[in-house]
């Protein structure tokens, strides 16, 4: 696996720039129709080129976008995000494309016989393996829908549901541009690293502000980071300021790679003249810091299973010695994430307004899990959305169903005193999706996810060299972001969709380069 710097860099540019539109857009509302429509048609101009240059907007802006409205437009009533204009408009450049292509290589034969299309369809099927699965799911996901308009659900409630799953259709121009067109997944990989790079650079900058009180900026920038949906910012009782942005969720997948491509080097003795492994202990530190920053509970349970899934696989393969020295390498890894989390909080310009005591923070943390406004509504969700699960466990009852709960969420205590509260969008991941699939929606998609995470394993895959440690440390990110699933919602959003599609493709064309 290669990657472009020029790329990464270009990437980590241009997005730098639509920041600061971005940011001027909120201040100047007006802007924000400018933005929007310059940026969805020039993503329809590059798609109409070249699909894959659609795609590395769209999978740039679900990295620094969390919800995505950096930008949106009002539209009947509705603040249409600037996601779903990538979407419309890349999905378009990719049927105009398709259309383009079935017209100049079938144009005679789907004239005399328009059922060949299926026949075409079944052969670019039989050249991949996990597209199937996905046709089969779009099926469940057709059915949540018959069902929810069946069941009487709102309409408004289906369609915002609904919304997120639509991300799915991205899979058919990702198999286009890097299974059919064999397009190199490298560039992808570099606009990748570059959105994440950003995302970094922008954790760090929104955290060095608010733990220095910096009143000049720090209003307009809280509230720009809030209403572009792009993360929260919140005061710890010590003074620290957890930054979490959904997007975070990323960073489990890069730390396990990072990590992974590390011990390889480390334990192969590979390190000690290597420029490329000190680079990489490097981002190491930076992305573990990430998950750190973001005191997300639920984050912390992906990275904690995956590590102890790298032990166990460093274990069986290079013995307890090994194993060891792998333990006292992320040991150190830890300690100085924590060193530049201090670095930046406690930085002496100006004079720093919040403390860091790791324990003090991870104690902080524990405390919460019960007395915490978000933990106890999760909690206070669970037992009523079983109880709803429980009306029709096996059929389902379709997107947009929605479950009234006792909320402690300061925001909902401001609408309505009681705490109670409706809703169609539910923490508990799977159990969201076994609410709208039904109980065999739910079995097929973990079916899917289990097929794709053992596919170094079925194929027997040793740990010696790059390209078989990044596959496998792809897997085992799958596995961790499956566990955050249980306490966060992702498998059904646009951000979880989008590491199941490029994992995809990435084992796809791995079983086409060795057939």
């Amino acid at each position: 696996m290669s990657l472009d710097k020029k790329k990464i860099k270009l990437a980590f540019s241009i997005i730098f720039l639509l920041e600061i539109f971005s940011l001027f857009s909120f201040l100047f509302p007006e802007l924000n129709s400018i933005f929007f429509v310059t940026i969805v048609l020039f993503v329809f101009i590059v798609s109409l080129k070249k699909i894959e240059y659609g795609l590395w907007f769209s999978f740039a802006e679900l990295i620094i976008g969390s919800k995505g409205y950096l930008f949106y437009i009002g539209i009947g009533g509705l603040s249409l995000s600037i996601r779903i204009g990538i979407w419309f408009f890349v999905m378009l450049a990719f049927f105009i494309k398709l259309s383009k292509l079935l017209k100049e290589k079938y144009y005679k034969d789907l004239v005399k016989r328009p059922s060949y299309i299926l026949e075409i369809l079944q052969n670019f099927l039989k050249s991949t393996y996990y597209l199937k699965y996905f046709f089969v799911l779009f099926l469940f996901i057709l059915y949540s829908l018959i069902v929810a308009f069946i069941s009487g659900n709102d309409n408004k409630n289906i369609f915002f549901d609904f919304n997120a799953w639509m991300f799915l259709s991205y899979i058919f121009p990702v198999y286009f541009a890097y299974h059919l067109k064999r397009n190199d997944l490298a560039n992808l990989y570099s606009i990748i690293i570059g959105a994440l790079s950003w995302v970094s650079f922008k954790t760090f900058f929104l955290l060095y502000i608010f733990s220095h009180n910096i009143i000049s900026i720090l209003p307009a920038v809280y509230s720009w980071v809030r209403k572009s949906g792009v993360g929260e910012i919140t005061r710890m009782d010590s003074g620290f300021s957890r930054i979490f942005f959904q997007s975070h969720i990323y960073f489990i997948p890069l730390f396990i790679f990072l990590v992974s491509i590390s011990l390889y080097y480390f334990i192969n003795n590979k390190y000690k003249k290597s420029v490329l492994f000190k680079f990489l202990y490097f981002s190491s530190i930076v992305s573990l810091s990430i998950n750190l920053i973001t005191l997300s509970r639920s984050n912390w349970v992906g990275v904690v299973l995956s590590l102890a899934l790298i032990f166990l696989f460093v274990l069986i393969f290079f013995k307890i010695k090994k194993t060891v020295l792998s333990f006292i390498l992320i040991a150190s890894m830890f300690m100085f994430s924590v060193g530049l989390i201090s670095l930046i909080v406690k930085f002496p310009f100006p004079d720093p307004s919040a403390e860091f005591s790791t324990s003090g923070l991870l104690s902080e943390r524990a405390k919460q899990i019960s007395s915490e406004a978000g933990v106890s509504s999760r909690w206070s969700l669970l037992k009523p959305l079983i109880s709803e699960i429980g009306n029709h466990p096996i059929m389902g009852s379709g997107f947009g169903s929605t479950v009234t709960y006792v909320s402690s969420d300061p925001r909902v205590l401001e609408m309505s005193p009681s705490g109670e509260y409706t809703t169609y969008a539910f923490e508990w991941g799977w159990l969201d999706i076994w609410l709208k699939f039904g109980f065999f929606g739910l079995l097929f998609y973990l079916y899917l996810l289990f097929k794709i995470f053992i596919f170094p394993f079925s194929k027997k895959m040793k740990p010696n060299n790059i390209n078989s440690v990044f596959i496998y440390s792809m897997a085992i990110g799958l596995f961790a972001l499956s566990a955050v699933n249980f306490f966060s919602p992702y498998f059904n959003h646009p951000l979880g969709i989008a590491y199941l599609i490029l994992i995809s493709i990435i084992f796809d064309r791995e079983l086409l380069n060795n057939d």
